[in-house]
């Protein structure tokens, strides 16, 4: 099959960025005065919006989860979207892929100007077509949002030849809310089983394998 784009994920996906997250999920607990939290429910925090994971967390307000956020971004935009790393194989694989004339573009829960930032700190954002992100408000943050409005973007009405990567069940349920296709990561921040029971059409555990399953 010819896909006519392929859509990634950014934390979990393309970057391993737990360690920012973490570190600026704790920092803004503490300050705000939280108690510590656990490595699972610090591990919660990638993927939903900020705000969600806080109120689901804490048990906090609509208002404290705003605060939260506001105080999370403090240390994020200075240092935490920084304290990252790429996953082995993904500038590979994007250069393959825009060599094979394949469009392509990250589709991210993350506000698109911390995103736009991340994308261009690793390289990424010469390889990719194009980069859709949540607003700093986290509005139209949902993955088939999210899905949606990078096809737009990149003029694609039909998106049944259009795939979405990405290692959580976000990535897969929004994929199958909007007629796309679902392919799940397996070394990112969720598990195969959670991939496949979600309606994963394929789980890859790198993106050498990413590589040889679309090209």
């Amino acid at each position: 099959m010819r896909y006519s784009a392929i859509l990634f994920d950014l934390d979990g996906t393309l970057v391993k960025s737990e360690e920012g997250i973490y570190n600026c999920v704790s920092y803004a607990l503490e300050k705000r005065g939280f108690p510590p939290i656990t490595p699972a429910q610090l591990r919660s925090f990638i993927g939903p919006p900020l705000p969600v994971q806080f109120k689901a967390v804490t048990g906090c307000s609509d208002e404290e989860a705003a605060i939260l956020t506001d105080t999370y971004r403090e240390r994020y935009k200075p240092i935490g979207q920084y304290e990252a790393e790429l996953y082995d194989g993904i500038i590979d694989l994007l250069t393959a892929l825009k060599e094979a004339g394949i469009p392509t573009g990250i589709a991210t829960s993350k506000p698109e100007v911390f995103a736009t930032t991340v994308a261009a700190h690793f390289g990424l954002d010469r390889l990719i077509t194009v980069l859709v992100g949540a607003g700093l408000d986290e509005q139209h943050s949902t993955k088939p949002a999210l899905i949606t409005a990078a096809c737009e973007r990149l003029g694609i009405t039909d998106k049944s030849r259009v795939v979405m990567v990405g290692d959580r069940f976000y990535d897969i349920e929004g994929a199958l809310a909007v007629g796309a296709i679902p392919c799940g990561v397996s070394y990112g921040y969720g598990t195969a089983e959670e991939l496949w029971n979600a309606g994963a059409k394929w789980v890859v555990d790198s993106a050498e394998n990413m590589k040889n399953l679309f090209l």
